[in-house]
């Protein structure tokens, strides 16, 4: 019964494994690749420290962190529109401030977001087409 539990457990790590990778290097626009730090969240300013980072990577995962916790996920694109998916995170307690920022960066991935790039910033709005947030390149 426990071998049968057992695999029963590795399938279902190696289908979530297998369901990360919803976007292929050749989908994702490079000028969206990279990492990226929040400068407002909800036309709130973001808090600088810690600071709020959102990766976007070229294989179709994302990861950063909230200024607390570590989160990470796939998302998909269509028509300029960018889908966070079922996103995992790190579970440490922060300051109230940090905590409430961000719980609203996690709340804002669980909806589609049209997306822009201008040069060094990436806009995120929502399907209103109001600002949810602003990141700014974060290079080196």
């Amino acid at each position: 019964m426990l071998n049968v539990l057992t695999a029963a457990s590795c399938a279902c790590v190696l289908i979530e494994l297998a369901s990360l990778r919803s976007v292929g290097a050749e989908n994702v626009p490079p000028e969206l690749i990279g990492s990226w730090r929040a400068e407002t969240i909800n036309s709130g300013e973001a808090v600088d420290d810690p600071e709020v980072v959102l990766e976007i990577r070229e294989d179709g995962t994302f990861g950063g962190t909230g200024g607390c916790n570590f989160f990470t996920g796939a998302f998909s694109l269509s028509e300029g529109t960018i889908t966070f998916g079922p996103t995992e995170a790190t579970h440490t307690t922060c300051s109230p401030a940090v905590m409430e920022q961000e719980q609203r960066l996690l709340d804002l991935l669980k909806a589609a977001l049209a997306w822009k790039v201008n040069g060094a910033m990436l806009a995120l709005a929502g399907p209103d087409g109001a600002s949810v947030m602003r990141l700014v390149s974060v290079k080196g």
